[in-house]
């Protein structure tokens, strides 16, 4: 894969006649196996494509009834998961699989049903996700989702605080472009993409703090401070204009601060690992 372990994903049980579903990564930098997510259908005789976000595309193969299938699945490696794709046109075994230069996969030959040789190709098409314009922004602002095959798509995801997904509106624009609204309660991480072909798993977006108010308005050094807004989870830091202060993360929307010694009239801060946010109104230390 494009980290350098190395997938081995699905095959054939000898000792019971089977096919298997399980898949194991190997990790060259220390020599050593460990275990990833099963697929979803077992198979052997299959083909294996590395994306070209690095993800990777299993197409066709034999199931347990030792019939061929049509049906193909990506691996996701940062989030260890596999998800259908769209299915192959002809279902097909011991076939050739080839990534293109424009991140299509070219599917060639192999076998049937009735182990007859096919001379039939087909091209799978899958969504990638690029990058964004701009790299990071606000709940509740507009994204642009840079990537190819995107016609398709039937959902957006950007990463929710507290764990999975939380769905996004958008338009799709054109083949390469999504526009999106980044919605509550996303967090920084990855933005995924499903459409009818496949799922793609972008780069990380970063979902900027957002201070909205804070009270009380006004108060020396130890007055405790309700700072509200978004995207407050997983923040490392408080200033009052530019003076770290102590604070709880109280919710996604809400921290509570101390006024920090030495703290002087001036802007809230929020930083987080989606960047920075700032007041627009000055709290005031008398």
């Amino acid at each position: 894969m494009n980290d350098g372990r190395v997938l081995v994903a699905a095959g054939y049980n000898r000792s019971f006649s089977t096919p298997i579903n399980d898949a194991e990564l190997y990790a060259p930098a220390t020599d050593s196996w460990s275990t990833a997510a099963s697929l979803q259908t077992a198979r052997f005789g299959h083909r294996a494509v590395i994306l070209p976000d690095g993800r990777v595309l299993v197409v066709g193969g034999v199931e347990y009834t030792f019939v061929s299938l049509w049906s193909a699945e990506v691996y996701d490696p940062v989030a260890d998961t596999w998800a259908f794709s769209d299915s192959l046109q002809t279902a097909r075994s011991d076939h050739t699989a080839t990534d293109l230069a424009d991140g299509r996969v070219l599917v060639v030959g192999g076998s049937n049903h009735d182990d007859l040789l096919l001379a039939a190709a087909e091209i799978t098409v899958l969504p990638t996700v690029t990058g964004y314009q701009p790299v990071a922004a606000k709940v509740g602002k507009s994204v642009s989702i840079l990537g190819s095959h995107l016609t398709r798509t039937s959902q957006v995801l950007f990463t929710r605080a507290g764990g999975g997904l939380v769905p996004a509106s958008f338009t799709v624009v054109n083949d390469t472009l999504i526009d999106a609204v980044v919605p509550h309660p996303a967090i920084t991480g990855p933005v995924r993409v499903v459409g009818t072909t496949g799922t793609a798993t972008g780069p990380t977006f970063k979902v900027k703090p957002n201070v909205k108010k804070f009270t009380p308005p006004s108060g020396g050094p130890g007055t405790v401070v309700t700072i509200t807004g978004t995207a407050f989870t997983g923040a490392t830091k408080v200033r009052f204009n530019g003076v770290k202060a102590s604070f709880t993360v109280v919710s996604y929307t809400t921290i509570s601060a101390t006024v920090p010694t030495g703290a002087t009239t001036g802007p809230i801060t929020v930083v987080t690992a989606g960047g920075k946010g700032k007041s627009k109104t000055d709290f005031v230390v008398p």
